[in-house]
């Protein structure tokens, strides 16, 4: 067989062989600040109703009135929580689906979203952890003592055991909050306000 014909194609096998399936890349998660937020406010939301039901089944577990005075004030901070995540769930869900908004109105309402979720965090940890953490001190403190609400609150201790627990962990949960807020859309925001304070100069001077 002369080297010609042995490396003569088979067109015909070519023709009916099956194709090879076309491999299509990894979809690769949008690393786009709007798209970022949707995701994060999503699983808040998913996270804070998971949080509702646990501390209702909390009120079950410890019949005491005060812890369930506190664990109210707990729930109902939290349903506000849900009540403005779920808002701005769905005004990222507009913005997304927005294509028709000038670029200087875009750049303008990804920022005030963004601000609007940091500001949403930072009141909860404000609002919320005081209780929460008064909550479970007085029911773990009262479960292992053995001793009534009255000669539990009566030993100074506990006293001051509660105030320095709200005095360290509050402003820790703060700050640790706000940088990790900065360290994922710190960045970001400056840009948009770099960019918003570029586009009505030039609107001003245009």
């Amino acid at each position: 067989m002369e080297l010609k014909e042995y490396w003569k194609p088979d067109v015909k096998s070519r023709l009916t062989a099956d194709p090879k399936p076309i491999q299509k890349p990894a979809a690769k998660r949008s690393k786009h600040p709007l798209q970022m937020l949707y995701r994060r406010v999503r699983s808040y939301f998913i996270i804070n109703t998971l949080g509702i039901l646990f501390t209702a089944a909390l009120l079950f577990l410890f019949p005491i009135t005060i812890v369930q005075v506190l664990l109210g004030f707990v729930i109902l901070a939290q349903l506000w929580s849900a009540k403005r995540t779920f808002y701005l769930y769905q005004k990222i869900q507009n913005a997304l689906s927005d294509e028709k908004t000038g670029m200087l109105h875009l750049l303008k309402q990804q920022l005030a979203l963004i601000l609007d979720f940091i500001k949403l965090e930072e009141r909860l940890t404000i609002f919320v952890l005081p209780f929460a953490l008064a909550g479970g001190f007085i029911a773990g403190g009262l479960s292992g003592s053995q001793k009534s609400v009255t000669e539990f609150f009566a030993e100074p201790t506990i006293q001051i055991g509660i105030l320095v627990t709200l005095i360290l962990f509050i402003p820790i949960f703060y700050f640790l909050t706000k940088w990790i807020n900065r360290l994922l859309f710190g960045h970001h925001t400056e840009s948009l306000k770099q960019m918003i304070q570029s586009l009505e100069n030039h609107t001003e001077t245009g």
